[in-house]
């Protein structure tokens, strides 16, 4: 049997951006497991992104503004302290996840569709 080569060449390079990624979770009834993906945050050493995963119309008005008040309050942490410093009652930060795309963007998305089935209901 001949010795096969592998022409590398061939395989397409990796993309050029690597970053990182976290789900944040909502819990809407403490202690039962049930967690909802109301955002996913990329950053890198410029900079993050945050992009809402919750379409807020699938619940009761009352429960849109706690959503709200939720997601502004994990905002704020995490821009403020980073991804350490989300510590916010019914939240749960997800692993840290290395992602590699074209850009943030790219790797925000894939956070997004790993993690949130209704992201695009909205």
């Amino acid at each position: 049997m001949e010795n096969a080569t592998i022409n590398l060449d061939k395989f397409p390079d990796f993309p050029p951006y690597e970053g990182h990624w976290a789900a944040f979770y909502y819990e809407p009834i403490p202690t039962s497991g049930e967690r909802l993906t109301i955002a996913v945050a990329a950053w890198d050493a410029d900079g993050h992104s945050i992009e809402e995963t919750i379409p807020r119309y699938l619940f009761p008005h009352a429960m849109q503004s706690m959503i709200e008040l939720l997601l502004t309050g994990t905002r704020r942490q995490f821009e403020e302290g980073g991804i350490e410093a989300v510590a916010m009652p019914g939240i749960f930060v997800g692993a840290v996840r290395r992602g590699i795309g074209n850009d943030r963007a790219d790797v925000l998305r894939q956070g997004v569709s790993l993690t949130s089935s209704i992201a695009g209901l909205f």
